[in-house]
């Protein structure tokens, strides 16, 4: 059975959550999966890197190798399990074991939601909760320009306006106008980079919930 385009996404959001780099996926493909780096040659952006492991693996019937991978790599990373539980379930895979062991993800907070409520986005839109988040925690545009120019490459530079907030309000309206399922891979990422903020998992939660 091959994965929905909302799936795949979901799967790609996971690893986003997970902070992989080159070198994780290049574990995860040799040690996790047995998979050759010569018969998946992987470039570009973290996102895109992601998404194309995500496609082969779909057009292979590895998906079942594919999510026991990252839930086994991520073990200590409670965003990354939920997904990837989430995932299995829909998929009719059997549940994971739970983990005896922190895998190689950064370990991010457990969030505090018992379950998802999409009335905190609606009275709280997420956009402008996310731009107050990207505003107070990234003061340097550098950091924010290397961060979105690596893991999904846009060109942040292009962006440059008068104000730091004026920089980020504008980026969030490309997100919208040229991302599909608008903040939520953005989410997936800030969340690796801050495993600190349980409230990041909490609005993704809500936003998968809201569709």
């Amino acid at each position: 059975m091959s994965l929905t385009d909302i799936q795949r996404l979901k799967l790609r959001d996971a690893m986003l959550m997970g902070g992989f780099g080159q070198n994780d996926f290049r574990h995860l493909m040799t040690q996790k999966m047995g998979i050759s780096p010569q018969e998946l040659f992987l470039v570009g952006p973290t996102a895109s890197v992601a998404y194309s492991l995500v496609s082969w693996c779909d057009s292979q019937g590895r998906v079942d190798d594919l999510t026991r991978a990252v839930g086994e790599q991520c073990a200590g990373n409670p965003a990354v399990r939920i997904v990837i539980a989430t995932l299995r379930n829909e998929l009719g895979f059997q549940p994971l074991a739970p983990p005896n062991a922190v895998g190689n993800c950064p370990a991010t907070s457990p969030s505090t939601a018992t379950a998802a409520s999409p009335q905190r986005v609606n009275s709280w839109p997420a956009d402008i909760l996310v731009r107050q988040f990207l505003i107070n925690r990234y003061p340097d545009r550098d950091r924010l320009a290397r961060l979105v120019e690596d893991r999904f490459g846009d060109e942040y530079d292009r962006l440059v306006t008068r104000t730091h907030e004026e920089e980020v309000k504008k980026y969030l309206d490309y997100v919208y106008k040229n991302r599909g399922f608008r903040l939520r891979p953005l989410l997936a990422v800030l969340i690796a980079e801050h495993p600190d903020s349980p409230e990041l998992v909490d609005l993704y939660r809500e936003l998968d919930a809201a569709g």
